[in-house]
């Protein structure tokens, strides 16, 4: 896996993720053994990809939803006690100790976690 070559010039490619090189190739991998046509590229402003720079997971943009929800659950396999983070957020609650917090909270008030939420 590697950049898209010029017989793929013709797919419109999608960066999903950027990353380490070995992170990034590991799930090109996986994708790759899913189904997707994935494919890695190092991140704009580095030449060589030796320099500890960041790297691209690039899979064809019709394809990019499908790839992420692909990815988190690859990442919900490796860390199962994500799914119950995931679900207590969903429900509201501080995803440390399930505490009621607000949307536009930016603190848990009962254990004080930092709270990031999507906008």
């Amino acid at each position: 896996m590697e950049t898209p070559k010029e017989e793929s010039a013709q797919v419109e490619w999608a960066a999903i993720k950027e990353d380490s090189q070995e992170l990034i190739r590991e799930l090109a991998q996986m994708l790759t053994e899913k189904g997707f046509n994935a494919s890695l590229t190092v991140a704009q402003g580095c030449k060589a990809g030796t320099c500890g720079c960041k790297f691209l997971l690039l899979v064809p943009t019709k394809d990019s939803q499908a790839a992420l929800q692909c990815l988190d659950e690859y990442y919900i396999m490796l860390h199962p006690e994500m799914k119950e983070t995931q679900e207590w957020m969903d429900q509201g609650k501080c995803p440390a100790c399930g505490f009621d917090v607000g949307e536009k909270d930016k603190e848990c008030s009962d254990c004080g976690l930092t709270l990031l939420f999507d906008a």
